[in-house]
């Protein structure tokens, strides 16, 4: 799930006020949602119900998962699931399993024991790692006929499978998911960094962050007209227009319109 400090960056990146605490009398619920209007009480809902990919996509996360295919696991099935990557050195792969299906057992409810045990791992909880799902076609029904459990991480990682009597697949190894930006460099030529190298960014918050800190960083250049051949531009107007950009992109990302504070003025210019 979003922490709230990405919550917060969202809010404050689409203009919806910041989430009141109201009375302290009150259940938490109305506590805080008591003062939002209908557009700030779904763009809430919406954080709170993040697939772990759409959020990996906020975020700039790694993602990965593996899908459960086939006919359904036979009794005394089992699968184990090995990850590795550099946050987990000194103490190399971690593998979670074998997981044994019992006579009841289903592609679903073998899918689903994943989750539980990777939260329970010290290791994976060290390296920052989470699990979600299972999810796939026909979610909300009884019925998914292709599970899949998807995981996040800060770092990048691999997945490894070993099953019998039942059959599994790697989806997805843990990578990084656009958005991404290359900041810095002469590719760009938009610098944000002092040394001006290239740097890639993933994930609209952390995009939108880095594009509205260089904003106010242009305040630092705003006595400069001419200088050695550079000619002053208006880097504050382009830099706004392409932080609004990708305000944008995030409002239609997260199905959600501008808040009240910016439902007629979506730039910083006023």
């Amino acid at each position: 799930m979003l922490n709230q400090t990405d919550k917060s960056d969202i809010r404050r990146h689409l203009k919806y006020p910041a989430l009141n605490r109201g009375n302290p009398g009150q259940p938490f619920f109305a506590r805080e949602l008591w003062s939002l209007d209908q557009h700030s009480t779904f763009l809430e809902q919406r954080m709170d119900l993040m697939m772990p990919t759409d959020e990996a996509r906020l975020t700039g996360k790694i993602v990965g998962a593996i899908g459960f295919v086939g006919a359904e696991p036979i009794d005394g099935a089992t699968y184990s699931v090995t990850f590795t990557s550099l946050t987990l050195l000194p103490l190399g792969p971690v593998t979670i399993g074998p997981i044994t299906a019992g006579p009841k057992d289903t592609k679903l409810t073998m899918a689903a024991k994943l989750p539980q045990l990777i939260a329970l791992n010290n290791i994976l909880a060290s390296a920052q790692m989470t699990a979600g799902g299972p999810f796939g076609p026909g979610l909300g029904q009884l019925t998914i006929e292709k599970p899949e459990v998807e995981f996040m991480a800060p770092k990048e990682f691999t997945i490894t499978l070993t099953f019998a009597g039942m059959a599994i697949f790697v989806d997805q190894q843990g990578i990084h998911v656009d958005p991404q930006v290359n900041f810095g460099g002469e590719s760009c030529g938009f610098g944000l960094n002092e040394l001006d190298v290239d740097t890639t960014t993933y994930g609209y918050l952390p995009i939108l962050n880095a594009l509205e800190n260089a904003i106010g960083g242009s305040s630092s250049r705003a006595h400069i007209s001419k200088a050695e051949g550079f000619v002053k531009s208006d880097e504050f107007r382009e830099r706004t227009k392409l932080y609004d950009l990708y305000r944008a992109k995030l409002a239609n990302f997260l199905g959600v319109p501008f808040g009240p504070m910016g439902a007629y003025n979506n730039s910083f210019i006023l």
